[in-house]
């Protein structure tokens, strides 16, 4: 792996939590319920497809815009990696 490979990957991550963070905001109360459904409907999606939660994550959020988009990668990073308390910012 290089250097710019890493450097990519972490802006990436920044990204993804980034989007997870504000839609955390945007979702309030509703979002737990919410991210579980989106992650299991990822996880359901990368099973069939025998592929990863982000890799179909990234393909779908490419196929939507705007607030869809961040959606779909929100749930993938929670359901990736759980948020310690998912109904607070």
């Amino acid at each position: 792996m290089t250097d710019t490979a890493t450097e990519q990957q972490v802006r990436l991550a920044a990204q993804l939590y980034q989007a997870r963070d504000s839609v955390r905001r945007l979702l309030g109360d509703k979002y737990a319920v919410r991210m579980a459904e989106l992650g299991a409907s990822l996880q359901r999606l990368a099973t069939a497809r025998n592929s990863s939660v982000l890799k179909e994550a990234i393909s779908a959020a490419r196929a939507v815009s705007g607030m869809d988009s961040l959606l779909i990668l929100a749930a993938a990073v929670e359901h990736t990696e759980p948020s310690t308390e998912a109904g607070t910012p």
